[in-house]
């Protein structure tokens, strides 16, 4: 499809395939745009696990064979990578009961086995998956959090977990069981600590759809990093390749072009990275704020830009180069901000 798209434009380059822009269109919304990704990853994963019920299943059969399916399907096609509402959408595409009110930050299971109750919170990278592999066993359980729970960042929740009502769960804690509503625990694996603090304001601010719009926005645009990138390196990449080549001289040049265009493309991205999180991290101050906020919106996005810096310029923070590019973003100079968004600052 990126081909057919090249081949439309550079006209010259006739070794290029060529496509109907309306096909071209229709590729890129299926495989790039956050519904897309979504109907192909919810969609087959409803196919592959039709029929999947809690229980215990043998490691390597055909259960783990197509819940694996269904996982690779997912980060293959993208899903993986939704952030904002479309993560809420998803977890109902795949079967998940998801009240009004929640805040979902974590991917939700492939299997659909997750119920988070109204006003619910679930921070960043919360296992949610809902299996467990012991030995040759595959168990596979459902996971629920009750109404207006807090689950911290980073912890993980076993199969069979279940948060009760108002309770909290500590970040990086790895609940096996029930937590009683009311009441804080963490640790690996979890116990109680005693009630649950409840530190953010008791009445909750209004979220409206502007703020709704604003995130799933917000997360398409950030699909478009990589596109903007590339194009960038393909200029490159055109001064090494004329028109009139043939496919062998062609290939040749592409040879040549191969570092340009790469270090172009790495720093373009760097760049686009580096401009938003300066851009964005201007008027942000400490305090509690709602996530349906334009602090809320800034803090979120900034986040969601420095994973994906960290992600795709694992160099810059595996190398000599890593403490002038977090200089650069910010880091330590106090341009940056000094927190990390959670759903906690939701009210």
């Amino acid at each position: 499809m990126a081909l057919a798209a090249l081949g439309n434009v550079l006209s010259g380059y006739g070794w290029l395939p060529t496509a109907s822009w309306w096909l071209v269109a229709a590729g890129a919304l299926l495989f790039f745009s956050p519904p897309g990704r979504l109907a192909i990853a919810a969609g087959g994963a409803r196919l592959l696990l039709h029929g999947v019920k809690p229980g215990r299943y043998d490691r390597g059969g055909s259960v783990h064979l197509r819940l694996w399916a269904a996982e690779r399907l997912a980060e293959f096609s993208g899903a993986t990578s939704l952030t904002g509402s479309w993560l809420e959408r998803y977890a109902r595409a795949l079967g998940a009961k998801v009240g009004q009110d929640v805040d979902l930050h974590s991917l939700p299971p492939v299997t659909g086995m997750l119920k988070l109750g109204r006003g619910a919170a679930v921070e960043s990278e919360v296992d949610l998956s809902g299996y467990w592999l012991d030995g040759d066993r595959l168990e596979i359980g459902p996971v629920k959090v009750g109404a207006h729970a807090v689950v911290g960042t980073r912890s993980m929740l076993f199969p069979g977990a279940r948060v009760g009502k108002r309770a909290e769960v500590a970040p990086g804690s790895a609940v096996t069981g029930t937590v009683p509503t009311g009441q804080r625990w963490a640790g690996a694996p979890a116990v109680k600590l005693g009630k649950a603090k409840h530190n953010w304001p008791k009445q909750r601010p209004q979220r409206g759809t502007y703020w709704r719009v604003m995130y799933g926005v917000t997360g398409f645009a950030l699909t478009l990093l990589p596109v903007v990138s590339g194009a960038v390196s393909l200029l490159v990449a055109s001064a090494f390749i004329a028109p009139g080549d043939g496919l062998g001289k062609g290939l040749r040049g592409a040879a040549v072009a191969l570092v340009p265009a790469t270090l172009s493309f790495g720093l373009t991205y760097a760049l686009l990275i580096l401009v938003g999180v300066r851009l964005l991290s201007l008027g942000l101050r400490e305090g509690t704020h709602p996530t349906h906020s334009r602090i809320g919106w800034q803090a979120w996005t900034v986040t969601q830009l420095m994973d994906l810096s960290r992600e795709t310029l694992f160099p810059l923070y595996a190398g000599l180069a890593t403490p002038g590019g977090c200089g650069c973003s910010g880091c330590g100079s106090g341009a940056a901000p000094r927190c990390r968004p959670c759903s906690r600052c939701r009210a």
